[in-house]
């Protein structure tokens, strides 16, 4: 499990054990449906939050008033899940801001902006993991024979003696599927035409943004 913070589990990042018995006691306890907002599952206080009628909070309550003491453990948020370099004030004993480059597992794009949104950060661990999310994006790219591309942005300098500013949209990995069909992005169930989600992201990309 990732660190709870206020009674809550990220959900970003979870490794579970498979375990019948384990999801046999959390269909009962969704399924008993003891949950209010300001007192969490079972009035226990846990889950009492952003996202705690879901698994953040279902997960939490099992784990710290259900289960051994042993059935779970927290793991580093500063290398795995991580989201920026800040100390948590629940989590004061976590200093991110110290952990290098080399020693982060996976991030989760919260407090950084996700790559594919196009919009750049001014944090240099947000624009460290932007370089790394694009390299392996393009390496990825290289092993199915796919064209590599630059890092997209709302606004890109276009140089030139008078540079010029301009969108540079993201470009979807054109990677098709097992049958042969090619990826595309869904709404509601249905796929989007290629031509559809070009347009969606450029008009995204010249929204004004306050």
């Amino acid at each position: 499990l990732d660190h709870a913070m206020g009674h809550l589990v990220q959900g970003g990042f979870i490794l579970l054990a498979p375990s019948r018995a384990v999801y046999a006691k959390l269909v009962s306890i969704l399924r008993r449906g003891r949950y209010r907002p300001k007192n969490g599952w079972e009035k226990s206080g846990v889950g009492a939050g952003y996202g705690g009628i879901t698994v953040q909070g279902v997960l939490a309550y099992y784990y710290m008033r259900v289960a051994p003491p042993n059935a779970s453990e927290v793991v580093d948020p500063c290398s795995y899940n991580a989201m920026h370099d800040k100390v948590d004030r629940n989590q004061a004993h976590y200093n991110c801001s110290r952990v290098p480059q080399w020693e982060v597992h996976s991030v989760h794009f919260t407090s950084c902006p996700k790559p594919w949104s196009c919009r750049r950060s001014q944090k240099p661990k947000c624009r460290a993991w932007h370089t790394e999310w694009w390299a392996v994006r393009n390496d990825l790219a290289l092993r199915h024979g796919a064209s590599v591309a630059q890092q997209c942005c709302r606004r890109c300098a276009t140089g030139g003696s008078s540079p010029r500013f301009a969108p540079r949209p993201f470009v979807q990995l054109p990677i098709p599927l097992p049958d042969g069909r090619p990826i595309t992005l869904h709404h509601d169930g249905q796929p989007i035409p290629v031509a559809q989600q070009r347009q969606r992201q450029t008009r995204a990309l010249n929204e004004p943004r306050f």
